[in-house]
């Protein structure tokens, strides 16, 4: 189901007589399919890349014969902070760490979801404390990618390791420490404080939405949104609360969006939503 899959069902398509008019717009995860249709006519087929960026690259990579009428969309992740970039012409980025930071990134946005929770008026402290808060499992993330660790992330739970101060949310950094070296036996270095603090010494980064993955963030944001209020949501309500408060206004803000529209125009396509 990774990229054979993908090459495969995409050159079935191109070549037979009902859809080879159609254009495909491949993407890394099943989160993604329910972001990016909103902004492609119907004619668009968005469709997940199982695997991983690595087997959505090399999709797009099997499929440079028609690359003018396929596109893949990735999560940047840390290439805007490495500026390192693949070499595919029809390969596009989005403008923060993933989809889901690119789209907080906007203030409006992220007042919208709080609307829903009558918390609209503490949108610029709250996202500023999930930010920093998020960015010390951001800078162990960056760790890891740049030192090839082997360190295990994958369904990171936040729950039981933060507490509040006020109404502020803070990450018990020594238990968060822990809890990752537990559930990676097969890392290549033990992580602790100090070498924490000295990556994040040595790589200091301002620009948190280049370095917090948009899964940690919602994490963390449902959990201080359930401190909050009565009642409770789960990291699934989180989710689809930013993906609904999302609109094709605000996608068209972003690079994304214009390096898009200049596939689509250059190509003599017409698959953006205006």
């Amino acid at each position: 189901m990774g990229a054979n899959y993908t090459v495969n069902l995409v050159q079935m398509n191109q070549n037979s007589p009902i859809g080879k008019n159609s254009v495909w717009i491949l993407v890394e995860g099943n989160d993604d399919c329910k972001v990016y249709p909103k902004f492609f006519h119907e004619h668009c087929k968005i469709e997940q890349v199982h695997g991983g960026v690595a087997q959505l690259e090399i999709a797009v990579s099997r499929l440079q014969q028609y690359a003018d009428r396929i596109a893949g969309i990735r999560d940047a992740d840390f290439c805007h902070l490495s500026n390192t970039y693949s070499p595919l012409k029809n390969l596009f980025y989005t403008d923060c760490h993933d989809i889901e930071m690119t789209m907080i990134q906007d203030d409006t946005v992220f007042e919208n979801i709080l609307y829903e929770y009558s918390l609209q008026s503490d949108a610029a402290n709250m996202k500023q404390n999930l930010l920093t808060e998020a960015s010390y499992v951001g800078y162990i993330r960056y760790y890891n990618e740049i030192n090839h660790c082997s360190i295990n992330f994958e369904g990171i739970s936040f729950g039981d390791i933060v507490l509040y101060q006020g109404f502020n949310l803070l990450l018990e950094k020594p238990l968060c420490l822990q809890k990752i070296n537990q559930r990676s036996p097969n890392k290549t270095s033990l992580l602790d404080d100090n070498l924490v603090h000295q990556f994040i010494a040595s790589n200091p980064i301002t620009d948190f939405y280049q370095l917090v993955n948009g899964h940690d963030f919602i994490k963390l944001l449902a959990l201080r949104i359930n401190f909050q209020i009565s009642r409770r949501i789960s990291n699934n309500d989180a989710s689809k609360s930013l993906r609904n408060t999302y609109r094709i206004d605000d996608f068209k803000k972003t690079n994304l969006y214009a390096s898009l529209l200049s596939w689509q125009n250059s190509n003599n396509l017409n698959v953006i939503k205006q």
